[in-house]
């Protein structure tokens, strides 16, 4: 038979839990410190000290980028709040802590257009191409170029 005796359990836990009770304070106050430094000192190195922080757009963009991700994976109203943003701001908008849209009249053939003497511009390395990747548009640039001078 299994005797269980509460009383001496009980008193081992609220002693196991009195001696932790200090360390658990201390890392508490700690946290919660950090938290109040912490949180404030970035959303002021992204306002006023990022490289980006020139770039014109809303303050809670340039914050964090929760909201245009929310925007446009959850809600799907992103595009119409990114030609609104650039109607607002102009041409180039800060979307997120790291992030800007450009808008399409300028600096397209500056990031995509081919320049002679330069390096191409790579494929983006994340997006997937379906099927074996011999897309004309997903192709690497040895398989583009052969794709394009290939008769018929």
């Amino acid at each position: 038979m299994l005797s269980f005796d509460i009383n001496k359990y009980s008193q081992r836990l609220i002693a196991h839990i009195q001696r932790l009770t200090p360390n658990v304070e201390v890392g508490l106050i700690l946290c919660v410190t950090t938290l109040i430094v912490a949180i404030p000192a970035v959303i002021i190195y992204r306002l006023y000290f990022h490289p980006l922080a020139e770039v014109p757009g809303r303050k809670i963009h340039a914050i964090t980028g929760f909201l245009t991700q929310w925007k446009s994976h959850i809600i799907g109203t992103w595009l119409r709040e990114a030609a609104q943003l650039h109607r607002q701001y102009g041409p180039i908008v800060r979307i997120g802590p790291n992030h800007i849209a450009v808008d399409g009249s300028i600096g397209w053939p500056q990031v995509y257009g081919h320049q002679p003497g330069k390096a191409e511009f790579s494929k983006y390395p994340n997006f997937i191409f379906p099927g074996d990747g011999m897309s004309l548009i997903g192709a690497q640039k040895d398989d583009h170029r052969r794709q394009r001078r290939r008769p018929g």
